[in-house]
C-alpha cells in the first residue's frame, strides 16, 4: 500500500515537472505580437506644414516573446517628409515638400522570428498660403498680410520687389504704398 502511495506521488510530481518544463521552453510565446498601430502626439495630426513636424508612435497589440525592432518606413512619397529616426518605437516625421503626402509605415519585429506586423498611415504636408495674393492700394494706404500652414517654429520675413512703389514691414507683413506701379 505504501508502494503505491509512493508510485502515485511520483508520478503526480514527474507530470507537474513536465507542465513546468513544457511552458517555460525558451523562444514559446504564450502571447505573441498581433499587430501594430501608429498614433500621433498628443494634439497632433498627420496633415503638417513644410517645415512642421509630427510625433509618431508605434504600440504593439498583443505581447512580445523578446526585444523587439522597429523599422518606419515611406514606401511612397518618401522624399515629401524625413525621419528623426528609422529604428525605435517613436520618430519625429517633418514636412518637406508642400502640397505632397507620402505612406509612413512601421514594421514590428520580434527577436529570433515570429511575427512581423506592420501599418501605414497617410501624412499630407500642406502648403504655406498667404492672406492676400494680390491687393490695390492708394497711396499712403496699407495692409497687413498674413500666413498660414506654417510651422509653429518657424519666422517669416516679408519683403519687397520694388522699395519706391510699396514698402514692407519685414517683421509684421504691414505693406504701405508709396508711389505708382506694381510690386510683389
Amino acid at each position: 500500500m505504501k508502494k503505491n502511495l509512493l508510485f502515485k506521488a511520483a508520478a503526480v510530481l514527474t507530470m507537474l515537472a513536465l507542465a513546468l518544463v513544457i511552458t517555460v521552453v525558451p523562444g514559446t510565446a504564450l502571447a505573441a505580437i498581433s499587430g501594430v498601430t501608429i498614433t500621433p502626439g498628443v494634439g497632433q495630426s498627420y496633415t503638417i506644414p513644410v517645415g512642421g513636424t509630427v510625433d509618431l508612435t508605434a504600440t504593439l497589440t498583443g505581447s512580445a516573446d523578446g526585444a523587439v525592432t522597429y523599422t518606419w518606413a515611406a514606401p511612397t512619397g518618401g522624399s515629401n517628409i524625413s525621419f528623426s529616426a528609422t529604428d525605435l518605437a517613436t520618430t519625429t516625421v517633418t514636412g518637406v515638400t508642400p502640397g505632397t503626402s507620402a505612406t509612413v509605415q512601421v514594421t514590428a519585429a520580434e527577436a529570433g522570428g515570429g511575427s512581423y506586423p506592420s501599418t501605414a498611415i497617410t501624412i499630407n504636408v500642406t502648403a504655406m498660403t498667404i492672406s492676400d495674393t494680390a491687393i490695390t492700394l492708394e497711396g499712403g494706404s496699407s495692409k497687413t498680410l498674413t500666413v498660414g500652414n506654417v510651422a509653429t517654429s518657424s519666422s517669416t520675413v516679408w519683403s519687397t520687389s520694388d522699395n519706391a512703389v510699396a514698402s514692407v514691414d519685414a517683421a509684421s507683413g504691414l505693406v504701405t504704398a508709396v508711389g505708382a506701379g506694381n510690386a510683389t
